[in-house]
């Protein structure tokens, strides 16, 4: 945790930071879980580093940023890729939207363990 109450996140070599507040609107997330957040605080670089997907990272940020849960499919990422990185950061369950410059119209769709989409 910063001196001004963020999260500093290295994901894979670049580093990202998140307020508490943007993290602990979803409690059942990994980045708001304290106890297993603490499994990957290394002190020698005073924050928690994930060996993960960094792209995918910047649209789980963007997840955390928005208070309506908004994330940007990216289209580029195959969808399995995109499976195991939500399931591990354990935000599978909500809202996603797909990329308005894709979709001129968004679509909402539901993530669904099974790897569908269900348009509402």
């Amino acid at each position: 945790l910063s001196p001004h109450g963020c999260l500093k996140i290295c994901v894979s070599g670049r580093v990202f930071e998140l307020t508490l507040e943007q993290v602990q609107r979803y409690p059942d997330s990994l980045l708001a879980d304290p106890d297993k957040m603490a499994e990957y605080y290394q002190p020698a670089i005073g924050m928690f580093f994930f060996d993960r997907n960094r792209y995918v990272f910047e649209h789980i940020m963007q997840f955390y940023q928005t208070s309506d849960g908004y994330m940007e499919f990216p289209e580029d990422v195959p969808a399995q890729l995109l499976e195991i990185e939500l399931e591990f950061y354990r935000i599978g369950h909500r809202v996603i939207r797909k990329n308005v410059e894709i979709e001129p119209d968004p679509v909402l769709t539901v993530w669904d363990k099974g790897r569908k989409f269900f348009h509402d």
